[in-house]
Formats: structure tokens, C-alpha cells, sequence
């Protein structure tokens, strides 16, 4: 990031150290004029660009044949509408796991 080389920084926190380690890295970008960018887990990231300045984009894949867990693991989700994703203003990420794809996949989704 110091060096300049980096526009865009896809810092992903449900694959890597979790949401205090994305906003670190996301302060220290902003410092250096740089955007947030994440990919994927929009329940996740949605929020986290929602709460920085540097917040660019947020590639997601609303698709059921490209992403079928978006649609089957949650009951309750944000709105993915015209490429924009609308979140609640209910405490917590705004969602709930659906009964029945928790017993088909396990407690533990990866």
C-alpha cells in the first residue's frame, strides 16, 4: 500500500482475519487514498464498506446457478436489486439462517 502500487484492495474478512482486521486494513487504506473493493459474503462486506469512507464496491454474485447458498442458506438477507444492495437498519448483519439448509449442510458451512 506505501508504495502506491494498489488502487483497489479486495481484502476479504471471512476469508482471512475477520472484521476488525478488514477496518485496520480498511483505516490504513483510506490514509493512503486507497478504496475498498471486497468481494463475495455481501451480508458480510455490505456493511463493512457501509462503514468506511473509502468504500468502493462490492462484487457479490446473485445468482442461484453461480451462488446457490445465497438463496438456500439464509431465510432472511438483504435485497440484492439493479446491482444495488439494501441494507436493514435491524441490530446485527440482518439475516437469518434457514432451518432446513442448516440440517442438509451442517451447523458448520464452509
Amino acid at each position: 500500500m506505501e508504495t502506491g502500487a494498489i488502487d483497489f484492495l479486495q481484502f476479504d474478512c471471512h476469508a482471512r482475519t475477520g472484521m476488525s482486521e478488514w477496518r485496520r486494513l480498511a483505516g490504513m487504506a483510506s490514509a493512503l487514498d486507497i478504496w475498498m473493493a471486497p468481494h463475495h459474503e455481501p451480508v458480510v462486506h455490505g456493511h463493512l464498506l457501509a462503514s468506511v469512507p473509502n468504500g468502493y464496491i462490492l462484487e457479490s454474485f446473485a445468482n442461484p446457478d453461480r451462488e446457490p447458498f445465497w438463496f438456500e442458506l439464509y431465510s432472511k438477507r438483504p435485497e440484492i436489486k439493479d446491482s444495488v444492495l439494501t441494507l436493514g437498519d435491524e441490530p446485527g448483519l440482518g439475516v437469518e439462517l434457514d432451518s432446513a439448509a442448516l440440517k442438509k449442510y451442517g451447523a458448520r458451512v464452509l
